[in-house]
């Protein structure tokens, strides 16, 4: 396969959503409910909202799933707007500029 054939978009495309899909494996795992029981102290006092170590790496988890989450919606959302310009392009130049009639144009952008 050459740098120019058609194929090597395929390639990147599929380079490209294994890498995406690979980087959920750097979340962390959820954290298990905790119970009413550990969040109260013996005074009463809620002690949930403290600057504990599970509540930073909570906040660290979550800054972390933003950063694969937005690469992720960018990289479908890009895809899907470039594959339908693509197919849009195809059909146009398909009638103007080839002498297709339309259902070719329909066939050729469906192949």
């Amino acid at each position: 396969m050459s740098f120019g054939s058609s194929l090597v978009a395929y390639w990147i495309t599929a380079g490209l959503s294994a890498a995406s899909a690979a980087s959920f494996l750097l979340l962390p795992s959820p954290l298990p409910p905790r119970s009413n029981s550990d969040s109260i102290d013996s005074s009463g006092a809620d002690v949930s909202h403290g600057s504990s170590k599970a509540s930073r790496r909570l906040e660290w988890g979550q800054a972390r799933l933003w950063l694969v989450l937005v690469p992720a919606i960018l990289y479908v959302w890009l895809s899907v707007g470039t594959e339908v310009a693509i197919g849009g392009w195809i059909f146009t130049w398909a009638v103007q500029y080839a002498g297709n009639t339309e259902h070719q144009a329909q066939l050729l952008n469906a192949a």
